[in-house]
C-alpha cells in the first residue's frame, strides 16, 4: 500500500498537520505482521477440519480399497484384488469391520488437518492478494493462491499420511504380528528407524499434487462464479446444498482426471513392502512393468471415494463457515466488534432500513447499520459492519428513482478496476448489490476530506502539505488517464484523508458518479462544480482529461488560500475572474466555443483579439452583482498573501506548477506524468516553512496566536475562540492584496459556508457536524442535489 511520503525535515516548522514520521523497525514489522495475519480466519480452519472429518469417517473404506490396489503392482508380494467388490468383501472374511477401518485414526487426524489448513491458508493468500484491488481473483490467482496454500498443508501433515498409509498396508489379520499397533506408535517406530526422510516420503510427488488441489479449487472458484453470473447474484453469493455438491463434484472429477498418476507415484514411495530408488525409478519401473494403465491403477475407486468425499467436504465447509462467519441473521453478537451505546442506538432508529441493510435475500452477506452519515435527493451513505468481513464500511444506497445513475457509477467502477487502488489513491471500491431495484455501493470508509482538514487546521495548508496531496492526486489522475477516464468532479470535498492519525496526509480520489470517458466526454456544462469549471467547459470546447488537472490546480490554490480561488455568482462572472487572472482566451479557442457568444461579443472589424468581455451577464443583466470582482488580477498575486515568502524557491515553483495546471489553452496545460516530475512535487527543502522565518506560519490577526493542529484542535479553540468578533479572521489575505476590499454580503455569504459545505457530495466519510443539505451549483439555470 502506497502512502504518503515523509516531509518531517530539518529546519522546517509544522505547527499544524503532523508529518508522517519514520516508522521504526519494530513498528513495520508489527504493522507488516498484522497485514499479513488480518486475513487469516480460526473460523475457516474450524469448517474445513469438520467437512474432512465427516467426509473421512464416512468414506474410509473406500479409501483402503484404493491405497490397496495402487500398490498393487503384480508381484507376490501382497494379496490380489479383482474389484472393488472383491477387495471390500476380503478384507471384511478376514479382518472384519476393523479391518475396514484399518488405519482411520491417522486419516481423520490427516484429513481433518489438511483440509481444515487447506482451507484456512487458501482464505489466508486469497484475502491477502485480493486486498485493496476492486477487482475478482482471476482463474490464474485461484490456481496459485491454492498451491501456496497446498504446499504449506503438505509440509505440515505428510507425517500424517505415512503413517497412514503404512497402517493401511498391514495385511496380516493377527494384531500380534501387525509391525505397527497404533498412529503414535508408527510415528515413533518410521522416526527410530528412518529417520525425518522417512516422514517425509512421498514428499516431492507430494508437491507436484498440490496441482491438484490447486485444479479442484480453482474450477470450484470459477464454476461457482460462473454459476452465480448467469444466475445474476453476487459472486460470492450463498448457494444451496445440490448447488454446492453439484460444484464440488465437477471440480473434483477435473482435478482427479489431471493429476491421478502422482497419487500412484507417492503411494508406492511410501509403501513399506517394497523399495523405489526415487520419482524416477517409480516411473521407469511402473512403465516399464505395467505400462500407461499402472499410472491409472485404483483410479475407479478413487473417483467414487473422492467424489462423494469432496461433496460432504464441501458441503460441510460451506455450512459451517457461513455460520461461523455470522452470514446468518445473528445480530451484533456474530460481529467481534465494539460498537458504542451511541452507534448501537442509532443502528436501531430505523427498523426498515435496518431490516434492508441487515438481511438481503440472495446474497451471502449483509450489513449491520451503525449510523447514517449523508442523505440526498440520490440517496444515503451509511457507516455500517459488513457481517463476512466485520469491517466498517461506507453503503452508498441509490434511490430506485436514480437508479440509472447507480447503473452508470456502477459501470464506471468496474472500469476502475484495472487500476490498483491504493497504489494509484483511488477510493476501494469493494461490491455492488442491486436488490428490489436499487443500487448498493460498498465502499472503504475513509476519514475527511479536504475541505473538512482545513477547517480542522484553521489555517492554510503549508506547502510541504500541499505538495505531498498534489503528488498523490496527480498519480490519480496519471492513473485515470492511463485508461481514458475523466472524473469531471475533482475538489476539496472528492479528495479524502485514509486517516490522518495513522497516516497523515494519506489522500484517495472518491466519488465517481460524474466520471465518464474521454469518447463519453461531450459537451456538458453539469460537470464540475463552477467554481472548478475548466475554460473548455464554460466555452464548450472538445473536453478530454485535461478538465481534471484544471480543476487539482484550483484545489491547490484553495489549500494555499484556505478559501476558494474563484467564488462566481454565475458562469459568466466565473469567466470573468478567469479572464481577469489568467487574461482572455486566444481567439482561436473563442471561435470554436459553442459558448462563446454567451460571454463574449465578437467585432469582425477590430484588430485582434476580435472577441470583447461583456460588461455584465447577458442572461441575468438584472440580478448580478457587479461589484463581485476577483481580489486578485494575476495568479501571481496568490503568493503574497503570505507575507516574506514570495521570492522563496518553494513558493516559485508552488506558482510556477499552479500556472501550468491553470493554463487557460488545454492543449497548453502540462500533463500529469510531466507534472510528477516538476520541481515542486520533486523538492524536499521548504524554506518558506523555515522556523527562521518568523512570518511563515499564518497566525490571527486579532491575537497573534498561531493557527491551531488538527491534533489539538479542541483544546485549541477552548481558549482561541475564532467566532469571536474580528473582521479580519475571515480574510487575512486582504491587507497583502492592494484594493482588494471584499464586500460585506460577499463575507458573510462566505462565513455561513455560501460556497463550501462539506456535505455536498456522496463523500464515504464521517462527518463530525452534519450541515443541512446543499444545492451544489452548476450554473447559472442547472442545478443537481447530492450528498
Amino acid at each position: 500500500m502506497s502512502s504518503a511520503p515523509n516531509h518531517s525535515r530539518a529546519g522546517v516548522a509544522d505547527p499544524g498537520l503532523p508529518h508522517a514520521p519514520a516508522p521504526s523497525s519494530s513498528v513495520s514489522l508489527v504493522e507488516h505482521a498484522r497485514h499479513v495475519f488480518g486475513h487469516v480466519k480460526v473460523e475457516n480452519l474450524v469448517a474445513g477440519l469438520s467437512g474432512g472429518v465427516v467426509s473421512t469417517l464416512v468414506l474410509h473404506p473406500l479409501d483402503l480399497v484404493k491405497i490397496r490396489f495402487a500398490v498393487s503392482d503384480g508381484l507376490h508380494l501382497r494379496p490380489k484384488y479383482s474389484g472393488i467388490l472383491h477387495c471390500m468383501r476380503s478384507v471384511w472374511q478376514q479382518e472384519g469391520l476393523r479391518g475396514l477401518y484399518q488405519g482411520v485414526t491417522p486419516n481423520v487426524w490427516g484429513a481433518g488437518a489438511s483440509w481444515g489448513l487447506y482451507f484456512f491458508f487458501y482464505n489466508a493468500i486469497k484475502g491477502y492478494i485480493k486486498e485493496g484491488r476492486q477487482t475478482e481473483l482471476t482463474a490464474t490467482e485461484h490456481l496459485v493462491s491454492a498451491a501456496e496454500a497446498g504446499v504449506l498443508t503438505l509440509t505440515l501433515t505428510n507425517p500424517i499420511w505415512v503413517t497412514k498409509t503404512r497402517l493401511v498396508l498391514q495385511y496380516n489379520a493377527d494384531p500380534t504380528s501387525k509391525q505397527y499397533k497404533g498412529m503414535v506408535d508408527a510415528l515413533v517406530k518410521i522416526y527410530r528407524h528412518e529417520g525425518v526422510p522417512g516422514l517425509f516420503r512421498g514428499y516431492v510427488p507430494g508437491l507436484f499434487g498440490t496441482s491438484h488441489g490447486a485444479l479442484q479449487f480453482m474450477a470450484y472458484e470459477e464454476f461457482k462464479r460462473d454459476y452465480n453470473k448467469y444466475k445474476k447474484m453476487p459472486s460470492d453469493a450463498k448457494l444451496n446444498t445440490l448447488e454446492y455438491i453439484t460444484m464440488a463434484a465437477l471440480s473434483k472429477i477435473f482435478a482427479v482426471a489431471i493429476t491421478y498418476p502422482y497419487q500412484v507415484v507417492r503411494a508406492r514411495l511410501q509403501d513399506q513392502h517394497n523399495t523405489y530408488n526415487g520419482v524416477f525409478d517409480v516411473l521407469r519401473r511402473t512403465w516399464r512393468n505395467e505400462g500407461a494403465v499402472g499410472f491409472y491403477k485404483g483410479i475407479v475407486p478413487n473417483v467414487i471415494r473422492v467424489t462423494p468425499a469432496c461433496c460432504i467436504t464441501f458441503v460441510v465447509y460451506e455450512n459451517v463457515s457461513d455460520f461461523l462467519l455470522g452470514r446468518n441473521k445473528f445480530r451484533e453478537k456474530r460481529i467481534g466488534l465494539k460498537l458504542s451505546a451511541q452507534e448501537m442506538d442509532a443502528s436501531k432508529k430505523s427498523d426498515q432500513e435496518e431490516t434492508i441493510l441487515y438481511s438481503l435475500p440472495n446474497a451471502s452477506f449483509g450489513y449491520v447499520l451503525v449510523k447514517t452519515l449523508g442523505e440526498g435527493d440520490f440517496g444515503t451513505v451509511h457507516k455500517c459492519v459488513a457481517l463476512d468481513t466485520k469491517e466498517l464500511v461506507a453503503l452508498k444506497i441509490v434511490k430506485k428513482e436514480y437508479a440509472q445513475y447507480g447503473k452508470r457509477e456502477v459501470d464506471m467502477l468496474k472500469r476502475l478496476r484495472k487500476l490498483d487502488p491504493h497504489k494509484n489513491n483511488l477510493i476501494m471500491f469493494n461490491r455492488h448489490l442491486l436488490y428490489s431495484e436499487t443500487f448498493m455501493l460498498e465502499f472503504e470508509m475513509l476519514d475527511m476530506n479536504i475541505d473538512d482538514l482545513i477547517d480542522s487546521c484553521d489555517r492554510p495548508l503549508h506547502l510541504s502539505e500541499i505538495q505531498v496531496i498534489t503528488q498523490q492526486m496527480l498519480v490519480a489522475l496519471n492513473a485515470l488517464r492511463s485508461i481514458r477516464i475523466v472524473h469531471a468532479d475533482i475538489k476539496p470535498d472528492n479528495i479524502m484523508l485514509v486517516n490522518h492519525k495513522l497516516q497523515p496526509l494519506k489522500v484517495k480520489l472518491i466519488d465517481f458518479d460524474l466520471a465518464r470517458t474521454v469518447d463519453e466526454l461531450k459537451l456538458d456544462k453539469t460537470i464540475q462544480i463552477l467554481s472548478y469549471r475548466a475554460p473548455e467547459v464554460l466555452l464548450g470546447l472538445c473536453l478530454n482529461e485535461a478538465v481534471d488537472t484544471w480543476a487539482l490546480g484550483c484545489v491547490m490554490a484553495d489549500m494555499y488560500l484556505c478559501t476558494d480561488l474563484y467564488t462566481p455568482l454565475c458562469e459568466f462572472d466565473r469567466v470573468k475572474d478567469m479572464v481577469q487572472m489568467q487574461g482572455q482566451p486566444d481567439d482561436r479557442l473563442l471561435n470554436y466555443g459553442t459558448y462563446t457568444e454567451n460571454y463574449f461579443c465578437k467585432h469582425s472589424d477590430s484588430p485582434r483579439p476580435s472577441w470583447k468581455l461583456y460588461i455584465d451577464c447577458k442572461r441575468c443583466r438584472k440580478g448580478v452583482l457587479t461589484w463581485n470582482t476577483s481580489k486578485f488580477t494575476s495568479l501571481d498575486d496568490i503568493v503574497k498573501t503570505r507575507p516574506n515568502t514570495t521570492e522563496n524557491v518553494d513558493t516559485q515553483a508552488f506558482l510556477s506548477l499552479l500556472k501550468q495546471m491553470m493554463e487557460v489553452d488545454p492543449e497548453k496545460r502540462i500533463i500529469p506524468s510531466k507534472a510528477l516530475l516538476h520541481p515542486f512535487i520533486t523538492m524536499k527543502d521548504f524554506p518558506s516553512e523555515s522556523k527562521s522565518n518568523p512570518d511563515s506560519s499564518p497566525t490571527c490577526c486579532k491575537c497573534n496566536t498561531p493557527f491551531v493542529s488538527i491534533d489539538n484542535v479542541d483544546d485549541s479553540r477552548a481558549s482561541h475562540d475564532r467566532s469571536a468578533a474580528c473582521p479580519k479572521d475571515e480574510y487575512r489575505l486582504e491587507e497583502s492584496v492592494v484594493g482588494f476590499k471584499p464586500k460585506a454580503a460577499v463575507v458573510g455569504s462566505l462565513k455561513k459556508g455560501f460556497y463550501r459545505s462539506s456535505n455536498d457530495s456522496l463523500s464515504v466519510h464521517e462527518q463530525t457536524k452534519k450541515p443541512p443539505p446543499r444545492t451544489r451549483s452548476y450554473g447559472t439555470n442547472t442545478t443537481v442535489s447530492q450528498l
